[in-house]
C-alpha cells in the first residue's frame, strides 16, 4: 500500500467555502460506500484537476533549524538552477547567509531566481529595501516582486502570494510553512519558540511544484524560462519509499476556492478523526459547517491551536471558536481544543 500525501499548497488559515458547494460535497454516490477516506479525497482531487504523482520520497522537516540545514545543502549541491519563491524574505541573519551562498552559486554558473510578495515584504518588520536589492541584483541573481502596489492599492490586499517554494535542479523541491526568517530557530521574544514544519520533496512532483514556480515568475517577468533543463526525468522510487503526492495550488486572481474545497473535502471524508493544526484557527461558518457534521456522524475532532501567535487576536478566537461550537448529538463527541 502507498501512502498518500496531499499538500494543501499554501498552508493558510481555514479560508471560505461556498454554501452551495459544502452542500454539494455532502452528498456521496453509491459507488463511495466501502472507501477509505484518502481513496475519497484522491478521487475528490483527479475530478478538480489537481496534479498527482505515484513516484516521490518525501521527508517531514519538523523545524526550522532542520529545514534550512536541509535546503541550503541541496542548494550547495546545485549544477543547473536554483528557484525560490517566498511570501517574504526577512533580512536576517538566514536571509544574508542564504543569499551569499547563492551568490557563490551564481559565480558557479547556477541560475539563481527568487520570487517574493510585496505585501509580504512590506509587512514583515525587516524588509528587503531597494539598497538589498540593488546589492542582491549586482551579485548576478534575478530577484523580483509578486505584485507591486500600485494605486487604488486595496485592489492588491487579497490577491497575494503566500507560496513557500524552493526547486533546485528540478530534481529536489520544498515546500511548507516557513518563510525565510531566522526566528524560525531562534524564536521571537513575546511568542518564544516557534514550531513549524516543511517537507523536502524528490520525485515527480517536483515538476508540479516546478511548472507552479515558472507559471508565475514568467507572467511576472515577462520571460519565458522553461524547457527539458529544467523538467529532467526522475528515478524510480522503491515499493518502500514511492508516496502519491498531490499538489493543491491556490493562485492568487484566479483558483482561490481551491484550497478550501479540498479543506472541506478532506473534513467531510474522514471516518475516525480529524486532526487540525492551525495557529490561525478561525474559520468562517463554512467550514464550521463541515466540522459540526463531520462531528454529527461521530468522528472525534482535535484541534491544536497556538497560545501565542504574531498575530495577537488570533489565540483567543481560535480557542473561542472550538469552545463555542455546539454539540454534535446527545451521545455523540464534540471538538476538542490543545495549545
Amino acid at each position: 500500500m502507498k501512502l498518500r500525501i496531499f499538500i494543501l499548497f499554501l498552508f493558510l488559515p481555514i479560508l471560505s467555502v461556498q454554501a452551495g458547494i459544502i452542500d454539494s460535497l455532502m452528498i456521496h454516490p453509491r459507488d463511495s460506500i466501502g472507501l477509505t477516506s484518502d481513496s475519497l479525497v484522491l478521487r475528490y482531487l483527479q475530478e478538480s484537476g489537481i496534479p498527482i504523482s505515484d513516484n516521490n520520497k518525501v521527508k517531514l522537516l519538523k523545524s526550522g533549524r532542520e529545514k534550512f540545514i536541509d535546503l541550503f545543502e541541496a542548494i550547495r549541491e546545485a549544477k543547473h538552477h536554483v528557484h525560490l519563491e517566498y511570501f517574504n524574505f526577512r533580512n536576517d541573519s538566514i536571509a544574508n547567509a542564504l543569499f551569499a551562498l547563492l551568490a557563490e552559486k551564481v559565480k558557479e554558473g547556477v541560475e539563481v531566481r527568487a520570487m517574493f510578495d510585496a505585501f509580504g515584504n512590506w509587512s514583515n518588520n525587516k524588509p528587503l529595501k531597494k539598497k538589498h536589492l540593488k546589492k542582491i541584483r549586482e551579485q548576478g541573481i534575478e530577484i523580483v516582486k509578486f505584485d507591486p502596489f500600485t494605486f487604488p492599492y486595496i485592489n492588491h490586499a487579497a490577491h497575494r502570494d503566500h507560496r513557500k517554494i524552493a526547486v533546485i535542479d528540478g530534481k529536489v523541491a520544498y515546500t511548507g510553512g516557513m518563510n525565510i526568517a531566522d526566528y524560525y530557530i531562534n524564536g521571537l521574544p513575546k511568542i518564544g519558540t516557534w514550531r513549524d514544519m516543511h517537507t523536502r520533496i524528490e520525485g515527480d512532483a517536483v515538476n508540479d511544484l516546478q511548472e507552479i514556480f515558472l507559471t508565475i515568475w514568467n507572467k511576472e517577468t515577462k520571460q519565458n524560462v522553461g524547457g527539458a533543463a529544467y523538467f529532467p526525468q526522475h528515478e524510480e522510487q522503491t515499493d518502500s519509499t514511492n508516496i502519491v503526492v498531490a499538489i493543491v495550488d491556490r493562485t492568487p486572481k484566479k483558483n482561490s476556492r481551491m484550497l478550501s474545497h479540498a479543506y472541506a473535502m478532506s473534513i467531510y471524508s474522514a471516518q475516525k478523526n480529524v486532526h487540525i493544526v492551525n495557529p490561525y484557527f478561525v474559520p468562517t461558518s463554512s467550514i464550521k459547517k463541515a466540522l459540526n457534521r463531520t462531528i454529527d456522524r461521530g468522528v472525534n475532532v482535535t484541534i491544536m491551536v497556538s497560545s501565542a501567535s504574531d498575530i495577537p487576536f488570533t489565540p483567543d478566537a481560535a480557542l473561542y471558536t472550538t469552545s463555542s461550537a455546539p454539540k454534535a448529538r446527545s451521545n455523540g463527541p464534540r471538538p476538542t481544543a490543545t495549545t
